[in-house]
């Protein structure tokens, strides 16, 4: 065959088109989002398990405003804690497939049920129920997450605090004091306060303090807890058997410093034990 034959005949031949993009299996839809003027919709929305009992959440944003922000935040339900997995709301846009995580830090099992949520900026709000490896398109009924009972939680600290820490680890690193465990809410937080933790050592061998980024209290429903670092960066490490307290504050964006105390444990350096403080 002639060259000039081959280059007509490739020419004319019909283009492959490509394969549709194929739905996620058990994924549904959620077209309804409650809220002021309901700018987006879920589509595609799947939860898939991952290693180590962690879940996998996939979903598609459908909007006409290409810059929204749409992520989606698990609450599990696991040993009694309402455990939420923060979620970041960068680069959660409309358009192609989103996901988000849960992990079941720091315990080792799967959960009993979970709810999803996505939010955002107030205008627009949706739900998901997961239990089972079912996924519903509303949340989950009511009493499904109960705060924890005045028995599950440190019997000094009821009633007093407005936040509860328990399974905690504390140690020194690399210029860091580092206090890890279950943040649980146990009221309301002021909505224009900002919330630091402190640390400050017998005879000032050190004090700082630092905001939360990765432990977002002012923003959790009450009952609701989160797992992770508060890190506070130190000027003078404390030597080993110096005595530090530990605490979390809350203090006005505006006005007068004026703070509350929000939680005060009491800590060793050299050791990993966090305890509470007398009162």
């Amino acid at each position: 065959m002639r060259p000039w034959v081959l280059v007509a005949l490739t020419a004319c031949s019909p283009r492959e088109e490509p394969a549709p993009k194929q739905r996620p299996p058990h994924s549904i839809d959620i077209p309804t989002v409650t809220g002021a003027g309901a700018p987006f919709s879920l589509r595609e929305v799947e939860v898939v398990r991952g290693p180590n009992h962690s879940l996998e959440l996939g979903y598609r944003v459908e909007t006409a405003d290409k810059t929204l922000e749409v992520p989606g935040e698990f609450t599990c339900r696991v040993q009694g804690f309402n455990l939420v997995y923060p979620a970041t709301a960068r680069g959660k846009l409309g358009g192609p497939q989103r996901t988000g995580s849960w992990r079941p830090d720091p315990f080792a099992e799967d959960p009993e049920v979970c709810q999803i949520d996505w939010r955002s900026n107030n205008a627009g709000y949706a739900s998901a129920c997961y239990r089972a490896g079912e996924l519903s398109p509303r949340g989950c009924s009511p009493g499904t997450f109960p705060p924890r009972t005045e028995d599950e939680l440190k019997t000094n600290l009821a009633g007093k605090f407005a936040v509860d820490l328990v399974h905690a680890s504390f140690e020194l690193r690399a210029g860091a004091a580092i206090i890890t465990g279950i943040f649980t809410v146990l009221e309301r937080l002021a909505e224009d306060h900002r919330i630091v933790a402190t640390i400050s050592c017998d005879e000032g061998q050190a004090a700082s303090e630092a905001a939360l980024p990765l432990i977002p209290l002012e923003r959790l429903a009450v009952g609701s807890s989160v797992y992770g670092p508060a890190t506070i960066l130190l000027d003078h490490m404390p030597a080993d058997g110096a005595l530090c307290t530990f605490r979390l504050v809350s203090r006005p964006t505006k006005g007068p410093r004026d703070e509350r105390e929000l939680a005060k444990y009491c800590v060793t350096a050299g050791t990993p034990t966090v305890l509470t403080c007398p009162l």
